[in-house]
């Protein structure tokens, strides 16, 4: 506490709630879009969003895609990930804008073809989940 009683860390925990709220909003919005493009990023409520395009080679190519357009994330390979599980993490900050978020969705639909996401083991269970959950649906 201060010499006057108050509390100075008071306004920063007043604040941290609009900003943990605006970050969660921004990750959800990430993570709906990479998924309505086709990229099986899971459903948590976390600012780190995995792109796992399986094999290391797979997750270079990613990369270098990603890269080349000005969009960056953190590699995670063996030993970090099982050999077969390589990724790319993305992570959303508060400070990250609705304009840098459409970027990085635009890039992610521009390199969709180029990455061959339709062959990432990732993208074939993402299907998979799916389909078993609409039968659970139903």
């Amino acid at each position: 506490k201060g010499l006057d009683g108050s509390c100075p860390i008071g306004p920063l925990i007043e604040t941290a709630d609009a900003e943990r709220e605006r970050l969660h909003a921004s990750a959800a919005y990430l993570r709906g879009h990479l998924s309505a493009l086709g990229y099986n990023v899971d459903s948590g409520q976390a600012q780190m969003i995995a792109l796992e395009a399986g094999p290391e080679q797979n997750t270079m190519v990613l990369r270098d895609a990603l890269e080349s357009r000005g969009v960056f994330g953190s590699v995670f390979c063996a030993p970090a990930t099982a050999t077969k599980r390589s990724l790319i993490r993305l992570s959303v900050n508060t400070s990250h804008t609705r304009e840098q978020l459409d970027r990085v969705i635009a890039v992610c639909a521009e390199i969709r073809d180029e990455v061959e996401l339709q062959n990432w083991p990732s993208t074939n269970r993402g299907k998979k989940s799916r389909r078993q959950e609409d039968v659970r649906a139903a």
